[in-house]
């Protein structure tokens, strides 16, 4: 509905085009739109409507210069590396197109050099691949998806296997005796192996190992057999066979084979007057698809016939292309069926492709493992492509449903048509309307004024200015409706072309009822004369459809300010006004979602939750609503970002927050951790068994290492076994301390005399536990930095934060200090209760938090996919900046990738982990000679395999040269 509340119908898309009915002449009409004979069709990519393609048809080439199947046709093969394989024109020989050097060679035999007479007389090593060949006709050739090149072999019956990752000398197969197979065409099958399928319609299975198929035979039971008084089955002794070929009946002259993932297999047969294409399943023809249909397509005479030469099936786009027997163009069919319903049969629908064979040979059509079709061109293989040449339809009638006004004598408004209308096409409109639906067929058809093409675009509100024209002819299409006034309307529209190019219609709206000026806005003077107010009626309309295409975008601008209904080509600009520049490799949906939740976005910068939000924002294959929930609410995604704040990873192994680098010390502790409920002596008693022997057994557990070294090992791995620390703050103290002594008295005796005391050294002095001893007020309130370690006064804080008075600390220590800034960090255990408690939450939490606080760890999922060898490092540097970017400025961060942690004895189980062979490798790329580096990439494994003498583990199979 527009501003002034006009509506409308509107045509867009396949389904509402094939409500239509469509006729050659205008007179027979029909709704089918299955038939390959419509003038008109739907495109698939862009749904638009337009005259039907055909096939452009070569002229094809004199009878004389045609190649012919038994002499030029020899079979081609191509391995994953993009080589090309062929048999050359004697037929006892093999030469390749090299994709590296893109030139043609002699394969096999390899040519003797010069001299090599007279050096095979020498005692010297032979050249193993040198193998002259005793084989002189040859057909067919196929590479297996274990990287063999087998070729068929006539004289004798049998094949060539060429190891292509080995190389070396074929291996010669011959057939059992009794075995009467000539091999003509071959194809690789899957799962490894080969079909081989020769011109008497028969079909043979070799294996992976390169063997016949084995079937089971079952005699029958004979009168001395065993039979069990159960009556149970009979025990047979059963074997196996060679299977038998299998026969194709009524197959004339089956020239090609090709091969589905399913096992399918498709064979050719020109043998009919129209090709035939045989489907075969466990050794049945389940369907004869004829190329018949391509006849309705060229829309050709009785006397045309589909005769091909050879054919090349892309299992990927279900594409069949046939090389015609003229030899100079191919045909292109779609080769299809529902995959999800087992059974569902085959379809074989021509396509309008032009696919020019220049210089075409006849050695026949390939197909590469990328899908990509080649043929001979002056011994060299080139790319069979699709020329640009359609041949459409030259003219085609369509007749709309019923549209409906929903009120009597309804002034029809205008018709607008989005699409192209090149300038040699035309398009024609004409209009019949009745106020009864039943009275429309006997309504005459009023041709309409001629569509044209609006310069300012479509006149939907939000649709943006048309760019430059891809198309010619391509716009919006417009037309003021003049004779239609009654409920129901019906429009026939017709398209013309010249065979070259087609009217294209992606949309059809009809606007209903008019908008009058002259009624709505004029005296009742202006509508006395009838031909004068027709005539103003149509002069205002055009007034109308301009200023109403203002009032629509008017009326439809606070759309713009909505993130959800901007046009795509408005998010840059609506994100202008929060000061924001979108990132050009987002998505419209991802913008959209950035812009709806931007300040919540800004309230968590400098946060974990906003860096996880930047980072989703950027990373991320999929994101939703959910992610911008509040932290704590928001699910964690799978496999998302992931960040550590390490002061909380204190107690707890970093992998259990998804950090994989600590998977190596993640065995169970000997024994259970100490806590202050177990008391002091406790403790004591678990660093006395743990320790050697004590000259003097100490009455507490120490907080500073012993001054014997093996001893100081034996605490730390005590205190961390136990405590799940080591204590440090207190040996800094009590050194500081006793350094402070010694520098005022210079002797212990003179420390002693002035206390009084009994030291032997300032070495044995510990700090005070209670208030007033000498010289430490003095000491503790010492402005200089030396004097005041950050532990001390990190200790005072979190005491006067937890009991506020000196009175209430004394109450529940049992002491007597006078103030905060006199109590020291304790170098010996405290007491049971409430101070032991304190001094472990001290040393185990907030010592622990002050030294990784402002430090953070943020961990990507590592791409799943690793076709793209250097997207982890694209992802990993982008991390980077945007972390820099966002983070606090005090902070510092380490990055890396996190994968599926599975280790011997160490499992990490989760919605989140993956069952993979491991992606560790997927972090370096394969090596390439002239552009890797040692220890930054690695091998690929196909090269591995190539270098253990040619022999593959699970691959290869020693066997003899005749097939058994």
């Amino acid at each position: 509905m527009d501003a002034n509340g006009t509506r409308y119908h509107l045509l867009l898309g396949r389904a509402d085009w094939q409500r239509c009915a469509w006729s050659d002449d205008g007179a027979d009409w029909l709704d089918d739109w299955d038939g390959l004979a419509t003038p008109l069709e739907v495109d698939v990519a862009s749904q638009a409507l337009m005259l039907r393609r055909r096939p452009l048809v070569a002229p094809p080439k004199p009878v004389a210069q045609r190649p012919q199947p038994e002499r030029d046709r020899r079979g081609v093969a191509a391995d994953r590396f993009g080589n090309w394989y062929w048999i050359n024109a004697a037929r006892d020989g093999l030469r390749v197109w090299s994709a590296g050097s893109q030139r043609s060679s002699d394969f096999w035999p390899v040519a003797e050099p010069a001299g090599a007479a007279e050096a095979a007389a020498a005692p010297a090593f032979a050249d193993a691949q040198r193998d002259a060949p005793a084989t002189r006709a040859l057909a067919g050739a196929a590479v297996t998806i274990d990287h063999y090149l087998v070729v068929g072999s006539t004289d004798p019956a049998g094949v060539l296997v060429f190891d292509l990752y080995a190389g070396g000398a074929p291996r010669r197969l011959r057939w059992p005796a009794g075995l009467d197979v000539q091999p003509w065409a071959l194809c690789a099958a899957p799962g490894g192996g080969a079909w081989v399928l020769d011109r008497r319609g028969r079909l043979l299975r070799l294996d992976r190992h390169f063997e016949l198929a084995r079937e089971l035979v079952e005699p029958p039971p004979g009168p001395g057999s065993f039979v069990p008084a159960d009556d149970s089955a009979p025990t047979r002794q059963t074997s196996l066979r060679v299977a038998e070929p299998i026969t194709l009946p009524g197959a004339l002259d089956p020239v090609a084979v090709a091969a589905d993932s399913d096992g399918t297999l498709f064979v050719l047969d020109r043998g009919t007057p129209d090709a035939t294409l045989l489907v075969v399943r466990d050794g049945t023809v389940l369907q004869r698809l004829s190329t018949a249909a391509l006849r309705d397509v060229l829309q050709a005479d009785a006397g045309f016939r589909v005769a091909v030469y050879d054919m090349a099936y892309v299992e990927a786009s279900q594409r069949l292309l046939l090389a015609d027997a003229g030899a100079n163009q191919a045909w292109a069919f779609e080769l299809g069926r529902d995959r999800r319903v087992d059974g569902s049969p085959w379809a074989l629908t021509p396509l309008p492709d032009y696919l020019p064979l220049r210089r075409f040979g006849g050695k026949g059509l390939g197909v590469a493992p990328d899908g990509q079709v080649r043929y001979d061109f002056a011994d060299s293989w080139v790319p069979l492509v699709s020329q640009a040449q359609p041949r459409h339809a030259e003219a085609a009638w369509l007749r709309t449903p019923v549209f409906d006004g929903r009120e009597p004598q309804c002034v029809w408004h205008r018709v607008f048509v989005d699409g192209a209308v090149p300038p040699a096409c035309r398009l024609r409109v004409w209009s019949r309307v009745a106020d009864d639906a039943a009275l429309l067929d006997g309504c005459p058809w009023l041709e309409e004024p001629q569509p044209y093409r609006r310069g300012d675009g479509s006149e939907l509100p939000l649709r943006p200015p048309p760019p430059a024209p891809v198309r010619q002819g391509e716009g919006t299409w417009e037309l003021l409706l003049q004779h239609a006034r009654g409920r129901f309307l019906q429009l026939r529209l017709r398209l013309e072309g010249n065979q070259r190019h087609s009217p294209r219609l992606a949309a059809l709206r009809v606007y209903y009822p008019r908008f009058s000026y002259l009624e709505r806005y004029l005296p009742a003077l202006y509508r006395d004369d009838a031909g004068g107010a027709a005539f103003l009626e149509g002069f205002l309309a055009n007034l109308e459809g301009f200023y109403t295409t203002i009032e629509d975008r008017i009326a439809a601008a606070g759309a713009l300010f909505d993130a959800r209904s901007a046009p795509p080509e408005t998010l840059d600009w609506l994100a202008g006004w929060l000061g924001v520049a979108l990132d050009p490799a987002w998505d419209t949906e991802r913008r959209r979602l950035f812009i709806r939740h931007a300040m919540l976005f800004f309230q968590y910068r400098g946060t974990a939750h906003g860096l996880a939000l930047a980072l989703s924002l950027a990373l991320d294959e999929t994101l939703d609503e959910s992610r911008f929930d509040q932290p704590g609410r928001a699910p964690e995604p799978p496999f998302g970002v992931r960040l550590i704040e390490r002061y909380r990873t204190r107690r707890l192994p970093d992998v259990l927050l998804g950090d994989p680098a600590q998977l190596e010390n993640l065995g169970a502790a000997a024994t259970r951790p100490w806590t202050p409920a177990d008391g002091g002596r406790r403790l004591l008693e678990r660093y006395l068994k743990a320790s050697a022997p004590f000259a003097e057994p100490p009455t507490s557990f120490p907080l500073v290492p012993p001054v014997d070294p093996a001893a100081a090992a034996a605490w730390a791995a005590l205190c961390e076994a136990a405590l799940g620390f080591t204590p440090f703050d207190a040996a800094l103290e009590r050194r500081t301390w006793q350094d402070a002594l010694a520098a005022r008295y210079v002797d212990v005796a003179r420390l002693n005399a002035a206390w009084p005391a009994t030291y032997a050294d300032f070495d044995s002095i510990e700090l005070p536990l209670r208030n007033g001893v000498a010289d430490w007020a003095a000491y503790a309130r010492d402005p200089a930095p030396a004097r005041t370690p950050v532990e001390r006064l990190a200790w005072q804080a979190f005491l006067r934060s937890r009991y506020t008075t000196t009175a209430r600390l004394n109450a529940a220590w049992t002491s007597d200090w006078a103030a905060f800034d006199l109590v020291p960090v304790p170098d010996r255990l405290p007491p049971d209760g409430p101070a032991l408690v304190d001094w472990f939450q001290f040393e185990s939490a907030v010592l622990a938090m002050r030294a990784s606080a402002h430090r953070f760890t943020v961990l990507l999922p590592m791409p799943a996919d690793d076709r793209d060898t250097t997207l982890p490092q694209r992802q990993l540097e982008l991390a980077r900046r945007i972390v820099a970017l966002e983070k606090p400025a005090h902070t510092v961060f380490d990055l890396r990738f996190y994968w599926a942690m599975f280790r011997v004895g160490a499992a990490r189980l989760g919605r989140d982990t993956v069952l993979d062979s491991g992606t560790r490798a997927r972090l370096m790329s394969p090596f390439v000679l002239g552009r890797g580096y040692l220890g930054q990439d690695y091998v690929a494994p196909t090269t591995v395999e190539a270098l253990r003498d040619g022999l593959v583990p699970g691959r290869d199979r020693l066997g003899s040269g005749e097939l058994r």
